[in-house]
């Protein structure tokens, strides 16, 4: 926030934090959601503790609910869509590795790992029917995928190229087919 005010930059150097090396590497890529979050609340008149602790508030209640935008894009039935919301939130909240990353500050990793289900969907979605909305929508969820964590191109790059790969391969089966006739 210091230096979002002061530079109007999140990525700033401070030699009062690992000395000689500058913040903005690796264990700070993952917090400029948060950060901006938290700049945003502090702009608004919310104090800094309370704007900080808000992100974790926001992600704790927003995986259940992208968990069932997921599922609907993915176009399940309802009581499979609520099935896999109660999956997910039992996950959430009771699995000891996600306890631990919330332990350790991973708040922003499993924030973005509840929003890399709903960006696959809607890249399934725009596969599926060509829409514009729904290619909209995947950009908008991949964007803020990125800006919540950057290793959400690590986790969704394998299943979005291989959903990209069937439907290639669907449409030049397809295309042979009609050649042959």
């Amino acid at each position: 926030v210091e230096g979002l005010r002061g530079w109007g930059k999140s990525w700033v150097y401070d030699v009062q934090v690992l000395a000689g090396h500058p913040e903005g590497t690796i264990t700070d890529a993952g917090s400029k959601g948060w950060e901006l979050w938290t700049y945003c609340l502090n702009v608004c008149g919310v104090s800094l503790p309370i704007a900080f602790n808000t992100w974790v508030l926001l992600a704790m209640l927003a995986c259940p609910v992208l968990a069932y935008a997921a599922a609907r894009s993915f176009e399940l039935p309802p009581a499979a869509r609520l099935l896999a919301t109660g999956m997910a939130s039992a996950l959430l909240f009771f699995d000891s590795f996600t306890h631990w990353a919330w332990f350790v500050g991973m708040v922003s990793w499993t924030l973005a790992s509840c929003l890399c289900p709903l960006t696959l969907g809607l890249f399934y979605q725009f596969m599926r029917t060509r829409k514009l909305s729904h290619a909209i929508g995947c950009a908008l969820a991949l964007g803020v995928g990125h800006l919540i964590h950057p290793y959400t191109f690590f986790a969704l790059v394998a299943p979005i190229a291989a959903l990209y790969g069937r439907e290639a391969a669907t449409r030049l089966r397809g295309r042979r087919r009609g050649s042959c006739n």
